[in-house]
């Protein structure tokens, strides 16, 4: 199984000289979370942390969003 990793800080995305807002991301995040494509998870052992659990048809929304908008 892949290694996880963790993000420290908030990166910028860039694709095709745009940069994706904060807010642009949660949309991304609330429409996946509708089409239930996304689980959010808190580490009850830190609860500043969370695990991410996206499907198949999750990654496929996204890109299909990033690269044809």
């Amino acid at each position: 199984m892949k290694e996880k990793r963790k993000m420290g800080e908030l990166k910028t995305l860039s694709l095709k000289r745009r940069s994706l807002s904060r807010g642009s991301i949660n949309g991304f995040i609330q429409k996946l979370k509708r089409i239930s494509a996304l689980n959010i998870f808190p580490n009850p052992k830190d609860k500043k942390e969370k695990a991410i659990e996206i499907s198949y048809i999750g990654i496929a929304y996204f890109l299909h969003k990033l690269f044809n908008t």
